[in-house]
């Protein structure tokens, strides 16, 4: 696609190098992004020893802080590995990802079959859950199904191709021909389920905070009523448990202020966290300056050709208009020179300019067609091509007495 632009001459190669150097000030900017927030990272992240060190901080909340610890959960979802026994262990944990994707092929305008897919629903199940890192304290987290960093792990993966149901046979082989003379060709259903397992060791750069009361005393007043207790938004449940050596009711949430910290949910430590955001802001910086600047070289490369050819033109009219002045006044010596009568001198009427430069005189002849019209410097310009009849053959410079 380079060569092909390049290779368009000035009208695609200036366009090239402005994407290219847009492209590159993306690049620059997604760097300044992620430089700024490894940045705030290592300013405003407060890293905690262990949980039970929150207490003794003395932050004034809310804060964002960095903690890290074990998943933890006494009302997991559980999910049954595919393809196992009854009695396989069951997958249990606090995130349940369930992404389903429908495949099939298109029929394009040249008449080929591009395959694409679409997602038909991608839901995300969320339990109580909290951390805990032998210190005595249990850290709940709330709303972790909408954190902007989110590691999960591939816990089950399907392909149910097309014709696989309950469906009639009939009725298969009617929606297929309806789809085929629409230019569709369904080919099947893929199914993902991504989960965060209850034991797994993750860093949560979060916002501390006390808990609504309002959402607590709706809690108490369930639970005083003998109603099953509700959750969070998109929580199953609420688990008492969780507050155990946390009589502050504190939680990890979301950061609430603009311009603040992204919620982030990993398995990395902190540091590494930290280097990894530090290398890709680096590599996008050094790849956009790069990119940026081979855009605006070859723009201004372009930009510079244009240049040189628009002072070339505006000479070469110049010349053709200074030539042109010349010849009517040789026209016009002529003229007078034939009014004066038989003594007027005619020789000099007509100037026996160039062709090519219409400066010089010509001088030099073209051997096979023996058109004498270019001058000796303006031959080599030609390739030795005659500008009249564009015959090439051999040249001999002529002189005169």
């Amino acid at each position: 696609a380079w060569a092909a632009l390049w290779a368009g001459g000035a009208g695609g190669a200036p366009a090239l190098g402005l994407a290219a150097a847009a492209g590159g000030a993306g690049l620059v900017a997604a760097g300044r992004l992620l430089g700024g927030r490894e940045r705030r990272l290592r300013r405003v992240a407060c890293r905690p020893g262990r949980l039970a060190d929150v207490k003794a901080l003395g932050l004034k909340l809310p804060a964002v802080v960095a903690a890290r610890g074990r998943v933890c959960c006494s009302q997991p979802l559980r999910l049954q590995p595919e393809g196992a026994g009854p009695r396989a262990a069951e997958e249990a944990g606090c995130l349940l990802r369930t992404c389903v994707e429908n495949f099939y092929m298109k029929s394009g305008l040249g008449g080929q079959w591009e395959r694409e897919s679409v997602v038909l629903a991608d839901h995300t199940a969320e339990a109580a859950w909290w951390l805990w890192d032998f210190s005595g304290m249990r850290l709940p987290v709330v709303g972790a199904a909408k954190a902007d960093w989110l590691e999960l792990a591939k816990v089950r993966e399907s392909f149910e191709p097309v014709g696989v149901g309950a469906s009639p046979p009939h009725s298969q082989v009617v929606r297929s021909s309806l789809d085929y003379l629409r230019g569709l060709k369904l080919l099947g259903t893929r199914t993902q389920q991504h989960m965060l397992r209850v034991g797994e060791e993750v860093t949560i750069v979060g916002e501390l905070a006390w808990e609504d009361p309002a959402v607590l005393a709706d809690r108490g007043a369930e639970r005083a009523g003998g109603g099953a207790p509700a959750g969070g938004a998109g929580q199953r449940g609420f688990d008492w448990e969780g507050w155990k050596g946390n009589p502050e009711r504190l939680v990890l949430r979301r950061p609430a202020a603009a311009g603040s910290l992204p919620f982030i949910i990993t398995k990395k430590p902190f540091e590494e966290l930290v280097q990894e955001l530090g290398f890709w802001a680096r590599r996008c910086t050094l790849l956009g300056l790069c990119v940026g600047g081979a855009g605006l070289a070859l723009f201004g490369f372009h930009v510079f050709r244009a240049v040189q050819r628009a002072r070339r033109e505006a000479l070469f009219r110049r010349r053709m208009f200074e030539a042109h002045q010349r010849l009517e006044e040789a026209v016009a010596g002529k003229v007078a020179a034939d009014s004066a009568g038989p003594g007027g001198a005619v020789g000099d009427a007509y100037p026996e300019l160039c062709v090519v430069c219409l400066e010089k005189p010509y001088d030099t002849v073209f051997l096979r067609c023996g058109h004498l019209c270019c001058c000796s410097a303006c031959v080599g310009r030609v390739k030795n091509k005659c500008p009249i009849c564009r015959t090439w053959s051999k040249t001999i410079k002529t002189f005169r007495p």
